[in-house]
């Protein structure tokens, strides 16, 4: 990932390069971890790349990408449940990016599918703490307080998800269900037409 100055080629040029380079690697690591091509050497090559890549830019949207990729990169790994992966990248992006609420998201997102739901908790809290929008994980917040048997709370993060991004996915099906479970069922079976109008 190491670009060399031509003579007319600005800083900033090299940074464009660097950040193209990342994200067209990740694009090409998300391709090849998707189950249907499933080529995981060549997945995690690419990704190898844009990380490298990510790490050469000097500019605050550095961390962005960075974050962007480690986070295509660890939905690919979940995709294939490979858990130990994801978290040795999470890990690693920690490292290199320490404070991103996207990183502290994604631990959540290992853990709610190894349904360790105290430390995806946990972590979804973390993540909210530092970045009240982060709309997946008030969603995910969400779908670990169903999963613990605690629907009052999980209601009150789908209405915050609502409330940051009416249109999210998933969310009108999950207050439908919630409504569901707390035998609220005129307004179940709104959120289920609603769902059904929006798909």
């Amino acid at each position: 990932a190491e670009e060399k100055k031509k003579p007319n080629q600005s800083a900033t040029d090299i940074e464009r390069g660097h950040e193209r380079t990342a994200r067209l690697m990740s694009l090409r690591g998300r391709i090849f971890a998707h189950p249907e091509v499933n080529e995981p050497a060549d997945s995690v090559e690419a990704f190898r790349v844009a990380i490298e890549a990510s790490r050469a830019i000097a500019s605050e949207k550095a961390r962005e990408i960075q974050a962007e990729v480690f986070v295509q990169y660890i939905q690919g790994l979940l995709a294939r449940k490979n858990f130990n992966d994801a978290l040795a990248v999470l890990k690693d992006a920690q490292k290199v990016i320490p404070d991103a609420p996207a990183v502290t998201a994604g631990f959540g997102d290992v853990y709610l599918e190894q349904e360790e739901y105290r430390a995806a908790e946990d972590a979804y809290k973390k993540t909210i703490a530092k970045a009240p929008n982060f709309v997946s994980a008030h969603f995910n917040l969400a779908r670990v307080y169903g999963h613990t048997g605690r629907p009052a709370l999980a209601l009150k993060a789908l209405e915050a998800v609502q409330k940051l991004d009416p249109q999210y996915p998933g969310v009108r099906l999950e207050l439908a269900l919630n409504y569901r479970q707390q035998k609220r069922l005129a307004d179940a079976l709104n959120q289920f037409n609603l769902a059904i109008k929006e798909n």
